[in-house]
């Protein structure tokens, strides 16, 4: 079992510890370099997900103008609003959707991103095609800026672009890690406990 940090494990253990998850599981098909360059571009958390089944990947696009109106309000409330709204139009509780969500702060962009993997869990009578078309409807009613919604193609390794470092440049030219902004859903937390991995 994977500890997560507590008052006896700092994060960076946790991270250890996942690294030594991940090696153990794919040593067999990456050479040490390989394995070295994947963690210099990729966060630990990528083991947790690769190791599940996904669905849909997608992108969302909102203004980061705050607004109280419901349908304009901060992006992070918006996107929750986009899995309420997909749960209610298939029939579902929103605490039952399997979601993993990166948001991408860019302060100099008027638009922020929010990166996200939704799993196949509570949505089992639909196809990936008619939910990313669900997802569609709802960003053009909501007013989304520019948004994607693809059936998980796993040859594209979606759960390694969303869980990808970013850098940005600095004044004086040096690169600088951005931290990510992670989230995980009850659903997907429950079953990442479930296989002992938090």
């Amino acid at each position: 079992m994977v500890n997560p940090p507590s008052s006896r494990w700092t994060m960076s253990t946790w991270k250890d510890d996942l690294r030594r998850l991940f090696i153990s599981e794919i040593e067999n098909t990456m050479n040490t370099e390989q394995l070295n360059q994947y963690f210099a571009t990729h966060h630990p958390e990528s083991y947790l997900l690769h190791g599940l089944p996904w669905f849909v990947f997608g992108h969302v696009s909102f203004s980061k103008t705050i607004s109280h109106d419901k349908k304009t309000g901060p992006r992070v409330r918006r996107f929750a609003g986009l899995m309420v709204a997909l749960a209610i139009t298939c029939g579902v509780k929103q605490k039952k959707l399997v979601f993993f969500q990166n948001t991408e702060t860019k302060p100099e962009l008027d638009f922020h991103h929010v990166h996200f993997l939704l799993g196949p869990q509570s949505l089992e009578k639909y196809t990936a095609e008619e939910i990313c078309q669900r997802l569609s409807d709802k960003a053009t009613e909501f007013g989304f800026g520019q948004c994607a919604f693809l059936p998980y193609d796993p040859t594209k390794d979606g759960v390694g672009y969303i869980t990808k470092r970013v850098y940005r440049t600095l004044n004086n030219g040096q690169r600088q890690e951005i931290a990510p902004v992670f989230f995980m859903s009850a659903a997907l937390k429950q079953i990442l406990k479930q296989k002992e991995l938090i």
